[in-house]
């Protein structure tokens, strides 16, 4: 079989992942190159809500958001794409799940997560997700898991609100990878002194990594407007990111994020609302 380029890189990826980090490109993406969140309020589309499924139960619509990461490396093999989708069915109740795949051929992933929350007071609300996670290596490798997170919102009063998530609570890993399965856990206060600007303010413990403290700033100058501006230490992250309510069913966001070691990474997202 001939194989080209980015076929090949995409390959040598694979084998670094499992070989050296035992856990996916998505949870190497999503949770040391993403900046989390765990309050809604700085929130600029919906994959995020991945980050504390607690986030469902502020949604006000049902949605569905499709998001693209362009590759640094102009390889598409190695640009994640994610869809996700969301319900309301009552003021307590609320129900996410989301889709993410990447590869080819010679090395893939799929990941699907289902998502809820559930409004236990009228100041707490938790959230629970269920992952599977599947990736393999053409006639060398292939496994998957099933992993448990969880995520609570206390809301102490209308400026101020506190977010808590611990991703992968069994401590799941793929074959061979014990001492370095992947649990990570973080915790946020938001801030909003005005209706227009909020504050988060957090840190993140990777239990089987490095840990770090993140920040974010998000302003809405006109309603259909919003502009986010964070920062994360270790790794060191810097982000913008902006979104656009062009209308009551459809907004357009986009984030450019810098990472100290990767350089640059963007990613397009679009969200429908019914």
């Amino acid at each position: 079989m001939k194989l080209n380029l980015s076929s090949f890189v995409l390959y040598l990826i694979g084998v670094q992942i499992i070989l050296f980090e035992n856990r996916s490109y998505a949870q190497l993406y999503q949770n040391q190159i993403l900046l989390p969140i765990v309050n809604p309020k700085v929130l600029i589309n919906e994959h995020q809500i991945a980050d504390n499924p607690a986030i469902i139960h502020f949604v006000d619509n049902n949605y569905a958001c499709f998001s693209y990461t362009i590759s640094k490396f102009g390889l598409k093999e190695i640009s994640p794409m994610y869809a996700d989708i969301g319900m309301k069915f009552s003021e307590d109740w609320g129900l996410g799940l989301s889709l993410y795949g990447l590869g080819n051929e010679l090395y893939n992933e799929f990941a699907i997560m289902l998502m809820s929350s559930y409004k236990l007071t009228d100041k707490i609300i938790a959230g629970i997700s269920c992952e599977y996670i599947r990736m393999s290596i053409k006639d060398n490798f292939a496994d998957y898991n099933f992993q448990f997170h969880f995520g609570t919102m206390l809301i102490i009063s209308k400026k101020l609100t506190t977010g808590f998530s611990f991703k992968n609570i069994t401590r799941e890993y793929f074959t061979g990878g014990e001492s370095t399965a992947n649990q990570i856990a973080t915790a946020g206060i938001c801030y909003t002194p005005i209706d227009n600007i909020s504050f988060e303010f957090g840190g993140i413990v990777r239990l089987a990594t490095q840990s770090g403290f993140l920040v974010h700033f998000l302003y809405e100058p006109f309603d259909f407007t919003v502009f986010r501006v964070s920062y994360a230490t270790a790794p060191k992250l810097f982000n913008i990111a902006i979104k656009l309510n062009t209308f009551d069913w459809i907004n357009i966001s986009f984030n450019l994020q810098y990472h100290n070691i990767l350089g640059f990474a963007q990613t397009p997202a679009i969200s429908l609302y019914w």
